[in-house]
C-alpha cells in the first residue's frame, strides 16, 4: 500500500496518522526514516519494528504494516 493510499484510508475513516498505534517496517532503514519523518513530521513517532527479509511481493523494497486506534464516538 502505497503511504498516500494510507493516508487516504486512515482520514476516510475519520482518524490521522498522528492516531496511529504501531507501525512494522521492513528492509532499508534509511529509506524507512525518511519516509517516516514525511508521514509524522518530529513524531511522536509510533512504535515500529523492523525485520529484514529475503525478498518481498512483487520486488517490492519496503513493506509497511500499520494498525490505527480509533475512540468510541459517544
Amino acid at each position: 500500500m502505497k503511504r498516500r493510499n494510507r493516508g487516504a484510508i486512515v482520514s476516510a475513516a475519520g482518524l490521522s496518522l498522528a492516531r496511529g498505534a504501531g507501525a512494522k517496517m521492513h528492509r532499508f532503514r534509511p529509506i524507512v526514516n525518511k519516509v517516516q519523518a514525511q508521514l509524522w513530521g518530529k513524531g511522536p513517532y509510533p512504535p515500529r519494528t523492523i525485520i529484514e527479509v529475503d525478498c518481498l511481493n512483487q520486488d517490492d523494497i519496503v513493506e509497511v504494516e500499520g494498525t490505527f486506534y480509533a475512540p468510541v464516538k459517544r
